[in-house]
């Protein structure tokens, strides 16, 4: 999915109501399977947002994986469109708004897939990062198994 996009009142009110509402089909779906949350949320953990909206709700296995935030995991870059619109750069360059979220603990695993580089912009295929998840019901993690082997 795709959030609501803004840094103002109204864009956290209208991610608050859409939040309210996915949780309430997800709520209704995992009582027969297990349910996830893929998308750009449009709200970076750093904000006191993610707490009130994500942290109460669901499980983030992107803690597990990235527990300091840096601009090396991060999943998207506001330098692109900056630059490709010759813009001078934002105050935060990048940020983390890209999720896989659970609902209930079901083993998972996420990690990031390279799509840009910021020192040549028209090559990137997206200003995000590609988020994979391993998703394992009762099964060794792919790192478990690759140690195993």
């Amino acid at each position: 999915t795709h959030l609501e996009y803004g840094h103002d009142k109204v864009a956290e009110g209208k991610r608050a109501e859409q939040l309210k509402l996915i949780r309430e089909h997800m709520d209704a779906f995992e009582k027969k399977k297990p349910c996830y949350l893929l998308g750009d949320l449009n709200l970076d953990r750093r904000d006191l947002e993610y707490l009130r909206e994500i942290t109460p709700h669901f499980d983030d296995p992107s803690l597990k994986r990235y527990p300091s935030l840096s601009e090396e995991c991060a999943s998207c870059t506001n330098r692109l469109s900056h630059k490709v619109a010759g813009e001078p750069l934002p105050k935060r360059t990048w940020e983390y708004i890209d999720y896989a979220l659970k609902r209930k603990s079901f083993p998972c695993e996420l990690d990031h897939v390279a799509t840009y580089n910021t020192d040549n912009p028209y090559a990137a295929i997206s200003d995000h990062c590609g988020v994979t998840v391993t998703l394992a019901r009762g099964l060794p993690s792919s790192k478990q198994l690759h140690e195993h082997l």
